[in-house]
């Protein structure tokens, strides 16, 4: 905000190369709410959300909490949770 920043969304540049695109550039779907995609011409990228670098079974533990509202460490018991998030 100092260096002129303005919210907003708007495509921005400060000093000699650092740029700001727009929501529609690299990140177009809205996770909430598919009817707020914004894919345009000026789409260049599209973040998926699978999280393909975290190991399966924490990605279906996430699944689950944000389904179900379960805390994994609570559904799976601390010793076990703590056990396999140092594993993997």
């Amino acid at each position: 905000m100092k260096d002129g920043f303005i919210p907003g969304g708007e495509y921005q540049v400060f000093g000699d190369d650092v740029h700001i695109y727009p929501k529609e550039y690299f990140c177009p779907i809205d996770t909430l709410n598919a009817a707020n995609n914004c894919f345009t011409e000026n789409t260049y990228a599209v973040h998926l959300y699978n999280a393909s670098w975290v190991p399966k079974w924490r990605r279906v533990l996430s699944k689950i909490k944000r389904k179900y509202g379960l805390n994994p460490e609570k559904l799976l018991g601390k010793k076990l949770y703590n056990y396999l998030k140092v594993k993997y």
